[in-house]
């Protein structure tokens, strides 16, 4: 099996290559440290081409400038539209608060609600996996006071899902501590 991810190298993405690798996968990464910005069109246009081979793509990477995640999403979905592939998207739970006044992130909230409209869609075939946890204990809430799970808790999940695929289809899940 080969996965595409982005956002590889640290935190979320770094724990999803670990569970990947601990099943004998084979994995393309794909980060700013390794040259590829997905808040660039031209690189996520490489990262559609050197995924094509790959049955599973993690679209965890996260930008807030020109929404990159979400291009990413809708652009490899369109790649891989009427595929018997997989697509894991990283949501956020913080998607549920955009009505919220008191929520402090207000844009990243909205950016990640429009993932979960999305992935709700129906892609033709294509399963999009859409996981949106709550705080994660990585150096993106590094200066939060809010409930962390461990980045071990994705990887339960994600194993989960994946054993049950042939029995359903799991397109959304929202946890947090």
């Amino acid at each position: 099996m080969k996965v595409a991810i982005t956002g590889h190298t640290k935190g979320i993405g770094l724990e999803i290559v670990n569970f990947f690798t601990s099943k004998g996968a084979d994995i393309l990464g794909f980060s700013r440290a390794s040259g590829y910005d997905i808040g660039k069109e031209e690189d996520r246009s490489k990262i559609i081409k050197e995924s094509k081979n790959c049955q599973i793509f993690v679209n965890n990477a996260w930008t807030i400038e020109n929404n990159g995640q979400f291009h990413m999403l809708k652009s490899i979905t369109s790649d891989w539209i009427g595929s018997n592939k997989i697509i894991i998207n990283i949501g956020s739970r913080a998607s549920d608060f955009t009505n919220n006044p008191n929520f402090p992130w207000k844009e990243y909230a909205k950016l990640k609600k429009e993932q979960d409209i999305f992935c709700q869609s129906n892609h033709k075939g294509l399963w999009i996996l859409n996981l949106k946890p709550g705080s994660v204990n990585t150096g993106m809430s590094a200066n939060t006071n809010f409930l962390k799970i461990e980045p071990s808790t994705i990887s339960d999940i994600l194993d989960f899902a994946l054993i049950n695929k042939d029995n359903f289809k799991i397109r959304s899940i929202t946890f947090t501590k």
